[in-house]
């Protein structure tokens, strides 16, 4: 509609300017008439020029009304009559394409529906969909509103780093050694060697020229009849030692439960390896740093075991400690998203690594501040503060790579995990079995878990019995002394004395005792009744 106008005028204009152009001409012939209203007089020798008249033109449709404005109030913007002669002049608005009176535009519902937006996306679509009239609309501290609104929504950087500094300290172990055969149970200590005892008083008299010591005695009759006695001994320098070995005879008593839990099963426990368990959705881990850390002794779940070379095992400690690694970073921009603006941040910009980024000096690694100022309407300004010198570099926009002079290459620091497992020997001597770097990274040797059960293994009395007739019969081969005879010279007189006990009451009562007996030979004498009758005779 607003080229028809345009196209309208300039056709007018060729048609004005050529009568423009005639009128001009005519008037300068002469100065006959003056009276521009006088009827001009017809001259013979120069007959009047006659004036061109241009074609006849029709007239433009007259333009109609499309917005149904009433009268006298302003036509919408793309209606042809918006500048007609006569219409009332609208409102201006900073948006042609935005009907909407400035005094009528709703602030408040604009920021209302912008900060409900729950993605970045959606507050960027709708703050794009405004009109520049609504826009300018907006007072102060409503763009700050939907300012910190956009800045709510942003994608993160990474958090800051902190090195845990807490650890458990590893814990004495316990040893468990394999099921002890039972006929080697308790052995004897050796036989007793040792100087012979010496018989002062006739050690001269057997043997005083090696004997290493002199003797010497003296009785002198006092007056009143009392004697004096006077004693000497000292050492002449030689030294005879006689050496002695025999076994000792040794006592034992055997107090064994009888209790009625003796008829239940002594159990088992076994050791079992940890492994990984594939299966159709992947990989289940149990040999992993952070898995074995959940199993150790001192704050885990204690069941964490390493093997020894005589098939014992010894319960492991496992501590961490966390060190910062670093790692050189490109020359990347201040600021970028995954999905055009509104996505995640990138690796490749520097804000993703605001929190965590350094330079290097020497082998010195130093700390470098980012941070960012101004909005998104008029763009943002980013700052590196360098705490090694305290000096700055500043950068204007997202998509623009600081100029960091001699501070680059940046770097950025993450922290591993170093994992140690250690255990104690029987000495109390800590051994390390091994170091691991990554909460992830499978530890190798692999470490094992005890298993117990208390079904299987027999009864605890059968166990009990063959354990001490084993032991009966080891205490009656070192009675027979070395010749292997009973009843011969070198016998030793080792005794055992066996006691039975169990209790039917949690209280002293003889009646409670019933099965509390001690044994002489076969026989059995229960306590409380007979048995005191027969304590000398229990040691056989």
């Amino acid at each position: 509609m607003k080229m028809r106008k345009l196209l309208a005028l300039v056709l007018c204009l060729c048609l004005i300017l050529p009568l423009c152009s005639a009128a001009f001409a005519t008037g300068n012939e002469g100065e006959q008439n003056t009276d521009p209203t006088a009827t001009p007089v017809a001259d013979a020798e120069n007959p009047p020029v006659e004036t061109p008249v241009p074609p006849a033109v029709d007239d433009p449709e007259p333009d109609a009304c499309t917005c149904d404005a009433e009268e006298g109030a302003a036509h919408a913007a793309d209606c042809p009559l918006n500048n007609a002669p006569g219409a009332a002049s609208p409102t201006p608005a900073a948006d042609p394409a935005d009907p909407t009176p400035a005094a009528e535009i709703d602030t408040a519902a604009i920021v209302e529906r912008l900060l409900a937006a729950a993605t970045l996306e959606e507050l960027a679509e709708s703050v794009e969909a405004l009109s520049d009239a609504e826009i300018a609309a907006l007072s102060e501290e409503q763009i700050a509103a939907i300012e910190a609104r956009f800045v709510a929504l942003e994608p993160a950087p990474l958090p800051p780093v902190v090195i845990d500094e807490t650890a458990d300290a590893p814990v004495e172990s316990e040893i468990f050694r394999p099921s002890r055969n039972y006929s080697n149970a308790a052995p004897f200590r050796d036989p007793v060697s040792g100087p012979a005892k010496m018989r002062l008083m006739a050690a001269r008299a057997a043997n005083a020229e090696n004997s290493g010591m002199e003797i010497d005695k003296q009785a002198v009759t006092n007056a009143d009849g009392s004697y004096t006695i006077t004693l000497e001994a000292y050492a002449t320098g030689a030294k005879v030692i006689t050496e002695v070995t025999e076994e000792i005879p040794t006592d034992i008593v055997l107090v064994l439960d009888q209790s009625g839990s003796m008829t239940d099963p002594i159990g088992t426990v076994s050791f079992k390896q940890y492994e990984d368990e594939e299966d159709f959705w992947g990989t289940t881990y149990h040999t992993r740093n952070q898995d074995y850390y959940e199993c150790r002794h001192n704050g885990g779940s204690a069941n964490l075991w390493h093997k020894l070379g005589d098939d014992s095992f010894v319960s492991v400690s496992v501590t961490k400690q966390e060190q910062m690694e670093y790692t050189e970073l490109g020359n990347l921009k201040n600021y970028e998203t995954s999905w055009g603006s509104w996505g995640s941040l990138t690796e490749n910009c520097y804000y993703y690594y605001a929190n965590n980024l350094y330079e290097k000096i020497g082998d010195v690694y130093s700390k470098v501040d980012l941070d960012r100022s101004g909005n998104w309407w008029d763009g943002y300004v980013y700052t590196y503060t360098f705490s090694s010198d305290g000096t700055t570099v500043t950068s204007n926009g997202n998509a623009a790579q600081p100029n960091l002079g001699s501070h680059a290459p940046l770097y950025t620091g993450v922290v591993e995990t170093v994992y140690t497992y250690t255990y104690t020997d029987a000495n109390g001597v800590t051994q390390t079995i091994g170091t691991s770097t990554g909460a992830e990274t499978v530890f190798s040797p692999t470490l094992y878990k005890r298993v117990t059960s208390t079904s299987g293994g027999g009864s605890r009395l059968a166990a009990i019995q063959a354990a001490v007739t084993s032991f009966a019969n080891a205490v009656t081969t070192k009675a027979k002394g070395a010749d292997g005879t009973l009843g011969t010279a070198d016998d030793v007189n080792h005794r055992i004395a066996v006691v039975g006990f169990a209790s039917s009451g949690d209280k002293f009562n003889t009646s409670k005792y019933e099965n509390t007996e001690v044994f002489v030979g076969a026989k059995q004498y229960t306590y409380g009744t007979s048995a005191q009758s027969q304590y000398g005779n229990a040691l056989q």
